[in-house]
C-alpha cells in the first residue's frame, strides 16, 4: 500500500525544521482526523468480527490524490484547523513521527479487509464516504499536499533570494 511510502516521505521532509508552520499544521489535522480513524476502525474491527457482510468492491484510493496535490482543489481552513501554540520543531516532529506511527498500527490491524466494514463522510473536496483505508490515506496525502507546498516555497524563496543577491552585485 502507498501509505507507509508517503508516511516516510513526509517524515524526511518534516525532519529539516524549517517547515514547523506546516508541520503544526499537520500535526493538529492528523489529531482531529485520527480521532475519527480510531473509533471507526474499531466499529470495523467488531464489525469484522462479528461476521457482518463486506460491500462488494475495494476502497478507491485514486479518488483522494488530488488531496495530496497543492493547489489542485479550493479549501478554505476551518478556524479550528489553524496552527496555534508555541510547539518546537523538534515536539512537532516527534508528535508527527507518534502519528505516523499509529496510522501504520491501525493499517496493520485491517490486514483482512477490516477497513471496509466502516465508512464515514469526509467533505472535504466532496470526497464522500471513505472506508477507514481511505480515510488513512487521506490523511497522509493532506500531509503530501503541504510537502508539496513547502517545497515549492523553498523553490521559490531561493529563486527570489538569488535573484536579489545577483541584483544586489549588478549594481
Amino acid at each position: 500500500m502507498k501509505l507507509p511510502r508517503i508516511c516516510a516521505a513526509v517524515g524526511r521532509r518534516m525532519i529539516d525544521g524549517r517547515s514547523t508552520k506546516f508541520s503544526r499544521h499537520i500535526t493538529l489535522t492528523n489529531h482531529y482526523l485520527m480521532i475519527v480513524i480510531r473509533r471507526y476502525t474499531a466499529k470495523a474491527i467488531k464489525r469484522h468480527e462479528a461476521g457482518s457482510a463486506i460491500a462488494p468492491g475495494q476502497s478507491d484510493l485514486a479518488m483522494l490524490d488530488d488531496i495530496g496535490r497543492h493547489g489542485a482543489f479550493r479549501w478554505i481552513r476551518p478556524a479550528h484547523m489553524e496552527r496555534s501554540g508555541q510547539q518546537s520543531s523538534g515536539e512537532v516532529r516527534s508528535l508527527f513521527a507518534r502519528q505516523m506511527q499509529e496510522c501504520l498500527d491501525l493499517l496493520a490491524s485491517m490486514q483482512h479487509g477490516e477497513g471496509s466494514f466502516a465508512q464515514v463522510r469526509m467533505s472535504v473536496n466532496e470526497s464522500g464516504k471513505l472506508d477507514m483505508y481511505q480515510w488513512l490515506y487521506f490523511l497522509a496525502q493532506h500531509a503530501l499536499r503541504h510537502v508539496t507546498q513547502m517545497r515549492n516555497n523553498t523553490e521559490i524563496l531561493g529563486a527570489h533570494n538569488s535573484a536579489a543577491h545577483e541584483a544586489d552585485t549588478n549594481e
